[in-house]
């Protein structure tokens, strides 16, 4: 499994590999995976748009090496316990380390991650896991006009602790690749913000388990003067499987109305159609 006390990536994200239920189970939203996966600051992820207003709990961690605009965090995070039934097989200890890389130039608009994981069971092989995670992301910031360009990619195995997974006597391994790009353009007190995006999963040696989704949304925002803020979201997700029979599309309407006070945006009228 992937994970340290603040990027837990305990592989519970991936669309399993069993069963053809759960290409039906899987929703969408599984294809912003890196979103909640990366740390802060990589131009293109983070959390998605939504009307609810979170806080994220930063755990103190190294300054890292700066010099002017650039700076660069390595990290190395090791663990030792006991599972007493991986994947519903016989108990073992588990030996796991995550060394990390974080890379931000906040003068190019720039930020990268590199992570790798390895996790042992010396009672038993067939449950050992490995995997690593790169990001890049780079924000092109132009008068009126702010220009985002991503990518991803995520190598990892999927266990049987997944929500939603079926029983599993052995870890899955699978492929996560993403890119995406956005186009912010801002005129007066209007604001359009195009997205698209494409997320491909593939699981080597089940090739009937892979997916392709696309995405594309388009916001529109009005900020007249004062206090309250209109936008309205569109969106439109395209889920292609391998597996002829599934494939699908969810078309989404937001519609907000937010008065902002003392830095806050309160919500006072929502609406979403899938």
């Amino acid at each position: 499994m992937f994970g340290n006390a603040k990027h837990n990536l305990v592989l519970k994200y991936i669309p399993p590999s069993a069963a053809a239920f759960f290409l039906l189970a899987i929703p969408g939203a599984r294809g912003q995976t890196l979103d909640s996966l990366l740390p802060v600051g990589i131009p293109g992820y983070g959390t998605p748009f939504s009307v609810v207003a979170d806080h994220r709990l930063e755990l103190p961690e190294a300054m890292g090496f700066q010099s002017g605009a650039f700076s660069a965090v390595p990290s190395l995070a090791a663990s030792a316990g006991y599972d007493s039934a991986p994947n519903t097989q016989a108990g073992s200890a588990v030996l796991a380390a995550t060394p990390s890389l974080r890379v931000s130039d906040s003068l190019l608009g720039l930020g990268a991650y590199a992570a790798a994981n390895v996790a042992l069971y010396p009672q038993d092989n067939s449950q050992n896991t490995s995997g690593e995670m790169l990001a890049l992301g780079e924000r092109a910031a132009l008068p009126d006009e702010t220009i985002t360009l991503a990518g991803g990619y995520l190598r990892g195995q999927e266990t049987g602790f997944a929500l939603g997974s079926v029983a599993v006597s052995k870890p899955v391994s699978f492929v996560l690749q993403n890119l995406r790009a956005s186009d912010e353009i801002t005129s007066g007190t209007l604001t359009f913000k195009p997205e698209a995006s494409a997320t491909c999963y593939s699981f080597p040696g089940r090739p009937a388990q892979n997916r392709t989704d696309t995405r594309e949304v388009l916001t529109t925002a009005w900020a007249p003067e004062g206090p309250v803020q209109f936008v309205l979201r569109l969106g439109a997700t395209q889920s292609d499987y391998a597996a002829p029979g599934f494939n699908a599309t969810t078309d989404q309407v937001l519609r907000w109305r937010g008065r902002r006070s003392g830095g806050r945006v309160r919500v006072h009228s929502c609406l979403r159609r899938c």
